[in-house]
């Protein structure tokens, strides 16, 4: 079965001027940290990484531009393996802050790119100082802290050295009881077919499938290689799975993307459904992963986040 070791960081931050973030400001984050991270690290100022003599042992590559095996049939249509990280602004709704106000944004590191801490750290500093948002708000890096059993610790102070804690693989917890709910909590963005799964047309089987790609390949690439899995046999499973009561909806935004130069529609499934536990069992371990590590296109910058509750929580 699985086993994905992954930490989560907060990032303390105080603002020097002012900030002001849009919805979702996941996207912002996304590209002023890139932007930071390959200015911090690039030594070779190679236009396109894969062009570079570095590119499979740089860290700006390892997290942004993971360079899959070139024999590798896992990423046959793909150019890259999925990012190893995913950013969990404070706000998701849009946010502005004042001259010296505080704020955090958590970051989850997956498996080995936990090893990239002390490059991120400093280049999430260099990142308050270009500024990010509209206007280019400014801001210094205080302090770091990372969530290890349920509580987070202190491990990094502006000036200071760096102490993480390990990384932990994720224990699932007990299978739920009874009649329980999945709550989507940021847009969810699950290609089933040819087109993005909408309210109408969401399928149990089209998450279990985008989930378990995203897991195992995470785990090819990030963790400790292929899994044995009969993947087949789960999704031709999940077929089975209907809801119960559900109230979805569709959540419409949009982000201006500097590389494409255009503004890009990033709509997705928000709202909950409700499962017959039992239903879940031979998923639970997948699902209850995917709490913490998302599932659909875009994670990366926050999106696809859900839990589950029962009638009890």
């Amino acid at each position: 079965m699985i086993s994905l070791p992954f930490s989560r960081f907060r990032f303390h931050c105080r603002t020097v001027t002012p900030l002001s973030l849009p919805p979702y400001a996941g996207s912002a984050w996304r590209g002023a940290f890139g932007y930071a991270l390959k200015r911090t690290v690039c030594v070779t100022r190679t236009p396109r990484c894969p062009d570079c003599l570095l590119w499979r042992s740089c860290a700006y590559s390892d997290i942004f531009e993971t360079p899959p095996p070139p024999d590798t049939p896992l990423l046959a249509n793909c150019s890259a393996a999925p990012h190893p990280f995913i950013l969990h602004p404070e706000a998701t709704n849009g946010a502005t802050w004042k001259v010296d106000e505080a704020f955090t944004v958590d970051l989850t590191l997956i498996g080995r790119a936990v090893s990239q801490l002390p490059y991120i750290v400093h280049a999430w500093g260099e990142m308050g100082k270009q500024g990010v948002g509209r206007g280019r708000g400014r801001y210094r890096l205080e302090g770091v802290s990372q969530l290890a059993g349920g509580v987070w610790h202190p491990i990094h102070e502006a000036g200071g050295g760096l102490s993480p804690l390990p990384a932990e693989a994720e224990a699932p917890p007990p299978p739920p009881e009874g009649v329980c709910r999945l709550v989507i909590e940021t847009p969810l963005r699950i290609r089933h077919g040819q087109r993005l799964m909408g309210p109408a047309a969401f399928r149990f089987r089209g998450l279990v499938a985008s989930l378990l790609r995203r897991l195992s390949l995470l785990h090819h690439f990030h963790g400790d290689g292929p899994l044995e899995v009969d993947f087949r046999d789960l999704v031709a499973r999940a077929e089975t799975v209907e809801p119960g009561e559900s109230s979805l909806g569709w959540y419409d935004w949009q982000r201006y993307s500097t590389r494409q130069r255009t503004a890009m529609k990033m709509g997705g499934l928000t709202g909950w459904l409700t499962f017959a536990a039992g239903d879940l069992r031979p998923f639970w371990p997948w699902l209850a992963l995917g709490r913490w590590l998302h599932v659909g296109k875009s994670v990366s910058m926050g999106l696809g986040r859900y839990r589950i509750s029962t009638e009890t929580d």
